[in-house]
């Protein structure tokens, strides 16, 4: 939040009692100001215009009040009038009235003056009795000059609020993220947090800005400086309390009547803290605040990401393969029993309001007789019995879960005479009070917590479960952000919506399918992991890596086929011919045409940000002329398509568009523009028009059409001599189009970016926010969308603003559901591929920019730390959807792994193919003799040629099995090593033939004797010369020498 916050709040505060106080905000989100919290002209300053003219050639208005902040949250305030450059004679003559009525105006020049106001306290009282004064005089001068228009009225004034509101609104729903800093001095942070009693934080400053849902990193400071924890603030700053567990951990006396916060413990590092020696040489953290003296700093949102990510990717991917198998498999049919008994006991066992603890007892054992999905019963809580036991719960437990509720812990309570385990104690708690503790049913939990996070957990007595806990809340909060999951358990368990007790079973549903798949922690590399249920999840960016020759672009197909089409690879991965065109079927060839799943192209030196994302290009005509456009790169095309397709599965899921067939015929649709697509400054006509409901159009221009008839339109446009088409396309857009038609929004000739239904009459908007004058009320079906024309409608679409739409022509399968929701998936899984060739030889940091931080797993869209650019050509927003995969290949003979980008290292898994030469006897032309070519054995050649290499440079520059095995005779032989070995070898070699002697043999390279003498240059050194002379010259001998078993 910016000062210019401050500064509205205390102007609509003084208009609450002078309703007729109006004044000028910004009115326009350019370069994001409005987003970025700047109400007024100025970003130092903050112009608040009081009269609605332009100040001449000055971007503020003309006459108006100037903060600009000082300390302590007050501001220098003066009074300015400016109209440098206007040459309206009525305007000026009204300006020479107003400077003779303002007392103290002094010229500054540049036909600017100024009245200073002093600076403002607090409660901005210098502010308000300058306005007492001035502005009924400012009023009474407006109205003298018979122009009301001079201040805005309150309708317009209203408009301009309201515009300010809606970024208001988005601004204060805004994330805060800060450090609190412990000092060990005085408080014992990593006990507070390991025995789970930190509940609050001082607040010494920022007060005005700390709120509820801000983020913040727990730091302690000292010797052993780090992140201890990540929290989120749960209450405003005030007399917030500690409870009593807090408070033993002070070291000193402390202030009970401070200014705290309350917080919630939300990644618990205090076992494995982050420290700062570990990370304080990462420009990220070159001006992290900590460390200094205080206790409340501003963060950043990177800083606080990066905290939260160290230790969560590794959760992330599994709690992955448990949704997948949810989603596909009876893994979450088979455990429905467990929700329904929590549910069923919540209902029935409430001790706040049942005091009898017979009763609660008895529900306790009826709730073993129901029988729940699959017929079962709840047996994990029978088998939970003590063994000498003969029952699994007794009055004697009711009693102790009673004394948990009244505030007693786990410790406190003992259980000495408890029925049951340790875990089913916690399983009881559970249901009866959920948002208390998590149900660890296995002492095996304990194993998947240490496994996931690298930490030691006691196995004994009630310790266990109370350590356990904070792990649990870590799973719940991730399992929390997870919508596809959300939504899969509330289908699944027929609610409506989740509450924590589901949550509760879901956190031990996910640690009970790891405790049974435990040969997931082992397959857990950077590459795919598989599970019994047949899953699989593949690395979304990947390079395959290695010396020439060893298959890396051969198994590109395979590799893409995995992604895009599993099952028909599955089917025929033995099969070349039909997996090489299946390939060339999802290949795209068109760039123009929405068909295809995989796209390649090939880094080189001179490939660039341009061709990879987007560039301008020249654009040929078929008058030979050329004219320039923002063309779309590789990279951005396919993350287009990906997007498309996800649009048109989100739309179908959520039940945005589901109608009965009968809706669908009477439906009548007209296609429409909200501005340029590809000019950014229009933008944020299509955002003014979705976020406020509207349609509009340019056409007519500032005149208002309201009340005509068509002719009279046409009659009107002629009068103004507007171009042709402003008639026709005022007339579609005043009277053809109806109440209840439907808009198609474009985004160009081939995506469709919202559909609307109009439910208003034509307005006019003399003083609009944007460019467009014209303006019908619409009521959303779905915005911001990429859905692809084909999707919706057999034919293109065209350039033409406005048209109506032929609805016979319309794709009815888009459109009708019979209004039913449809489980996931609609349609079947789509994933996109890009192929990169040689990735290595670009230069990578050049050709991604900015978007190789985008193409992390947690930064594509729809993920939970999804991130956004504005591209710099087209300025439109960019994010990298999560179905599209990335495969790089990489010849190590060009550059190692090594000498790589770090950044791209970072973000790749990598995949090795060294040669196989034990492939040449059983693949390919040189298995139909077991790699035996006229008593030469192929794959000992191969072997020893490969030994020297690796002598003589490294392994990176071994040569690959595949040049051997299309060799079934000797004359193929010898054209392979003439053609394509030797050279390599001189490529590796730089032309030291010798070097290739040592790896090929004198029957191969031969010694050149030469009786010969240098021309007499007597300046040049003559010791020099004579070791010249004595060099060795080698040459390659004719191939017709070569003996390949002297090798």
């Amino acid at each position: 939040m910016t000062f210019h916050e401050t500064i509205i709040k205390k102007l609509l505060e003084y208009r609450e009692n002078h309703p007729h106080f109006r004044f000028i905000p910004r009115q326009r989100n350019n370069n994001n100001r409005l987003e970025n919290g700047y109400w007024f002209q100025g970003e130092n300053y903050a112009f608040v215009g009081l009269i609605d003219r332009s100040g001449g050639i000055n971007k503020t208005r003309s006459l108006g009040l100037v903060f600009t902040p000082k300390e302590n949250n007050t501001f220098q305030v003066h009074l300015e009038l400016v109209y440098k450059g206007e040459t309206n004679s009525k305007l000026l003559a009204f300006y020479e009235k107003l400077k003779a009525n303002i007392q103290d105006l002094k010229d500054v020049g540049g036909e600017k003056f100024i009245k200073d106001l002093g600076v403002t306290s607090d409660d901005f009282q210098a502010v308000y009795e300058f306005l007492n004064q001035f502005y009924p005089e400012l009023q009474k001068m407006v109205l003298q000059e018979k122009d009301s228009s001079l201040i805005p009225n309150e309708d317009k004034f209203k408009r301009m609020l309201h515009n300010i509101e809606n970024y208001r609104n988005q601004s204060s729903k805004k994330t805060n993220y800060w450090v609190f800093q412990g000092n060990p001095k005085f408080y014992d942070l990593i006990g507070a947090l390991q025995n789970n009693v930190l509940t609050t934080w001082k607040v010494a400053a920022h007060k005005d800005k700390i709120k509820i849902g801000d983020k913040v990193i727990l730091w302690l400071s000292g010797d052993k400086s780090g992140c201890y924890a990540l929290a989120e603030v749960a209450s405003d700053v005030g007399k917030v309390k500690m409870n009593e567990n807090e408070t033993k951990y002070y070291k000193t006396d402390y202030d009970d009547e401070e200014d705290r916060v309350s917080i919630i413990i939300e990644q618990n590092f205090a076992n494995s803290p982050i420290l700062w020696e570990d990370i304080k040489n990462k420009e990220l953290f070159k001006d992290f605040k900590a460390g200094n003296q205080g206790t409340n700093f501003i963060a950043t949102k990177a800083e606080y990401d990066y905290f939260k990510l160290y230790l969560n990717d590794n959760l992330d991917c599994f709690l992955n393969h448990y949704i997948q198998a949810c989603y596909r498999t009876n893994w979450l049919n088979n455990e429905l029993y467990k929700f329904e008994w929590a549910k069923w006991v919540h209902d029935k066992a409430d001790f706040d309001k049942i005091s009898n603890d017979e009763t609660l007892y008895q529900l306790a054992l009826d709730s073993q007789k129901v029988s729940y999905s699959g017929s079962k019963g709840v047996q994990f809580i029978k088998q939970g019995a003590r063994e000498q036991m003969s029952k699994y719960i007794g009055i004697e437990d009711i009693r102790y879960f009673r004394e948990f509720k009244h505030g007693k812990t786990l410790t406190e309570i003992g259980f000495e005479q408890r029925n049951m385990s340790f875990p089913i104690v916690s399983c009881w708690l559970s249901v009866f009070f959920p948002e208390k503790i998590y149900p660890i049913s296995r002492t095996s939990f304990a194993d998947v917590i240490h496994k996931l996070f690298d930490v030691k957990v006691n196995k004994s007595n009630i310790v266990f479960i109370e350590g356990l806990q904070q792990y649990c809340h870590q799973i719940d909060n991730r399992l929390k952000t997870k919508t596809e999951y959300k939504t899969i358990l509330k289908n699944k368990l027929q609610l409506n919506e989740l509450t924590q007790l589901q949550y509760n079973w879901a956190v031990q549903d996910f640690l009970l399918f790891l405790d049974r798949h435990p040969e997931l922690f082992y397959k857990n590399t950077t590459s795919s992991i598989q599970t019994n249920d047949t899953m699989s999840t593949t690395n979304l960016n990947q390079i395959l890596f290695g010396p020439p020759g060893t298959g890396k672009t051969f198994n590109t197909i395979n590799e893409a086929l995995k992604i895009v089409d599993h099952s028909y690879f599955e089917e025929n991965q033995n099969d070349r011919k039909k997996l090489t065109e299946r390939f060339k079927e999802l290949l795209i060839k068109n760039n123009d045409e929405n068909k295809g799943q995989i796209a390649f192209c090939t880094f080189h030196q001179s490939f660039s940000y341009e061709d990879f994302v987007e560039g301008i290009k020249p654009i040929p005509t078929e008058n030979k002329t050329v004219y320039y456009d923002i063309e779309d790169g590789v990279f951005k095309n396919i993350c287009k398509r990906a997007d498309s397709y996800n649009s048109v599965v989100k739309v179908k899921n959520e039940g945005k568009i589901s109608w009965t067939e009968e809706e669908f015929k009477k439906a009548s649709f007209y296609k429409l523009s909200l501005g340029n697509y590809q000019d950014p400054s229009d933008k944020h006509i299509y955002e003014y028009c979705r976020d406020n409901e509207y349609i509009a159009i340019g056409f007519g221009q500032e005149n208002d059409f309201s009340g005509l008839s068509e002719s009279e339109i046409i009659e009107k446009c002629e009068e103004l001599k507007l171009e042709v088409t402003a008639a026709q396309q005022m007339n579609y857009f005043i009277h053809y189009l109806k109440k209840n038609n439907y808009v198609i929004i474009s985004n160009g000739n081939k995506y469709v970016r919202a559909i609307g239904k109009v439910i208003g009459d034509y307005e006019y908007v003399a003083e609009s926010p944007i460019r467009y004058n014209h303006f019908r009320k619409v009521e959303w079906l779905f915005v911001d969308e990429l859905i692809p024309i084909e999707e919706i409608y057999e034919r293109g679409l065209s350039q033409k603003t406005m048209y109506k739409i032929d609805e016979t022509a319309l794709k009815s399968d888009f459109f009708v559901n019979n209004g039913q929701l449809t489980e996931l998936p609609v349609k079947e899984e789509k994933n996109y591929v890009l192929i990169i060739d040689e990735i290595n030889r670009g230069n990578v940091s050049s050709i991604f920019g900015e978007l190789i931080t985008l193409i992390e797993k947690d930064k594509r869209a729809g993920c939970d730390e999804e991130l956004e650019v504005i591209l710099p050509y087209s300025k439109e927003p960019f994010k990298v959807p999560s179905n599209v995969y990335i495969i790089g290949t990489m010849n190590t003979a060009d550059r190692s792994i090594e000498a790589l980008d770090t950044a791209l290292r970072r973000r790749f898994s990598f995949k090795e193919f060294p040669p196989k030469p034990n492939l040449i006897k059983t693949e390919g032309a040189s298995s139909k003799n077991n790699g035996i070519v006229d008593g030469i054995d192929l794959e000992t050649l191969l072997n020893t040629i490969n030994t020297r290499i690796e002598k003589l440079i490294d392994k990176d520059h071994k040569i690959g099995h595949s040049y051997f095995l299309k060799l079934d005779n000797k004359e193929k032989l010898v054209h392979s090593f003439k053609n394509e070995i030797i050279p390599l070898l001189e490529e590796y070699f730089y032309g030291d033939y010798g070097k290739i002697g040592l790896v090929l043999g004198s029957s191969f390279v031969e010694k050149v004797n030469h009786d010969f003498d240098f021309a007499n240059f007597e300046h040049y050194d003559a010791d020099i010369q004579s070791d010249l002379k004595e060099k060795a010259v080698f040459r390659i001998k004719n191939e017709d020498q070569w003996d390949f078993t002297t090798i």
